[in-house]
């Protein structure tokens, strides 16, 4: 969900050109979840929600990469900025498994790196998608098609291992996932039935209810058949 100016509309749903997998279990988001389903108190969502927001990757993007031009031999002072960019977030698990994923996402697609022949910058941040385990399956699987062959064979049949573990792990949790969601949006709806007057927690309802989860199932299968064929 984003924040609007609009009072009348608060926060709209963000439709994201892409769907993600998150594998990355946080202490921060058992806590959220448990007191969700304690009290109904869905604050510490939204706390997360603050805290991995994309304006944040947007704001570091601009400030450490917007001059950079990705050409080969580009690799290094990249890398070296990636790495500064995340070291004020080493304090903090859950935000810095969320920049160190959005960043790698950015400096693959909006920086072109992806469409480059630098294979060991591909291969790298790639990795760093693998290992943040945000879900990431369809940008990692770009990113192999693109180094194989160019990488050794050790290193890319450990990429694709990996990935295929997440994968698997992820079709497990999504139908946890919707169960949860589903037994969560009957728990709110009841609530405010008989609670009309009380507004908070009524967006995440909404963005809940708006999951596609058959779209999710068959998307995940889909990137599982196209790692099978590598």
């Amino acid at each position: 969900m984003e924040k609007t100016d609009d009072p009348q509309v608060g926060a709209r749903l963000v439709q994201d050109a892409h769907i993600s997998y998150p594998t990355y279990k946080s202490d921060f988001a058992k806590q959220a979840d448990a007191e969700l389903k304690a009290t109904g108190n869905d604050s510490k969502l939204s706390e997360m929600n603050e805290i991995a927001h994309p304006r944040i990757i947007d704001s570091l993007y601009a400030l450490y990469f917007r001059e950079f031009v990705i050409e080969n031999g580009f690799q290094k002072p990249l890398t070296e900025r990636y790495r500064s960019a995340l070291k004020s977030y080493a304090s903090n698990d859950y935000k810095y498994t969320f920049v160190r994923s959005g960043l790698s996402h950015k400096l693959l697609l909006n920086a072109g790196l992806i469409e480059s022949d630098d294979a060991e910058s591909i291969s790298f941040y790639a990795n760093e998608l693998i290992d943040s385990r945000m879900g990431e399956y369809s940008l990692i699987l770009r990113c192999l098609d693109k180094i194989k062959g160019s990488i050794s064979a050790i290193e890319f049949r450990s990429m694709k291992s990996r990935l295929a573990q997440q994968i698997e792990e992820s079709k497990i949790d999504e139908v946890e996932l919707e169960k949860n969601i589903k037994l969560m949006i009957a728990e709110k709806e009841a609530f405010f039935e008989k609670n009309p007057n009380i507004k908070e927690g009524r967006i995440f309802l909404e963005g809940w209810k708006a999951i596609g989860f058959g779209k999710r199932r068959e998307n995940l299968n889909n990137l599982s058949d196209r790692l099978s064929k590598f």
